[in-house]
Parts: C-alpha cells; structure tokens; sequence
C-alpha cells in the first residue's frame, strides 16, 4: 500500500514463482479500494472492480467486471450490530449464461386485440361499434339487501 499516491497493488505467483495475476486498486481517505484493475500475469487488463459503500462509509459490495461490462463476481459485505464485519459473501456469476434481454419495439400506431379476442372488420361503408358497456355493480346495500341470483 502506497499513501502517499493512494494505490494499493496486490501480485498472485504460482508454485514455481510465476506471477499469475496482479490487482491495482485506488484506495480512498480511509485506505479503502474503491475501483481497481485486474490484470493477467503477462500484464493485460482482463477485469475491472467498483466498491460501493453504505451510509457510514463502510464497504457494502464489490463487483468485478469483465471487459464487456459485464458483472462476474460479487462480494457482499454485511456488519453485525457492534459494527463488527461478518465474514463477507462471494457471488461467482457465469455472465454467458445469463438471459439475454434486448429491447422490443412497440407500434403504437396499430390497433390490436387483445389475446384471444378477433378484431372487428370494418369496411368504408362500416360505422365503428361501441365497445359493450361493463356491467353494473350492485351498490352496498343493494348487494346485501337486493334479490339473490339463482345458481
């Protein structure tokens, strides 16, 4: 950890020596990272991480990002009542198999039914009917007073 630039830089070696993966994180006035890169062993960016934080200034959640934008790891932090932290949860996510939504088109221009019900023709010659009205409900005390339909 550097203080005086606020970086923090965290290297992972094999058995044999090798350096498998390095993290750079900037840290904020506490000493906490806030955003960080990942990068391989041969030093090619591969992720990026964003901490957010809760109302007293404590880590809440760190998400991992692949280079697509794409979130594949997050660890959730949670404090007890003493304000100690609890040991912190891992989410590991397999961002290709996630659903893929895509935006749809909506035409408002065209009249459509509703699912199951046919639309009407109407020609040139062709007033358009009103829709059927809705059935009255009964009042209250039309309810618990009135005439009782038969089954």
């Amino acid at each position: 950890m550097d203080r005086t630039t606020n970086e923090l830089t965290q290297s992972t070696y094999n058995a044999g020596g090798a350096l498998i993966s390095k993290k750079h994180y900037l840290l904020n006035e506490q000493g906490l990272p806030t955003q960080g890169h990942v990068y391989d062993g041969r030093g090619n960016l591969v992720a990026r991480s964003q901490v957010y934080f809760d109302e007293f200034r404590r880590a809440k959640e760190m998400r991992s990002f692949n280079l697509q934008g794409q979130c594949y790891q997050q660890v959730l932090y949670e404090y007890g009542t003493d304000g100690k932290a609890k040991p912190p949860k891992v989410i590991n996510v397999n961002p290709s198999a996630a659903p893929s939504i895509k935006p749809g088109v909506i035409d408002f221009t065209q009249t459509t039914a509703p699912p199951g019900q046919a639309m009407p023709q109407q020609g040139p010659n062709t007033a358009p009917q009103p829709a059927p009205a809705p059935p009255q409900k009964k009042s209250f005390f039309g309810r618990l007073f009135g005439k009782k339909d038969k089954p």
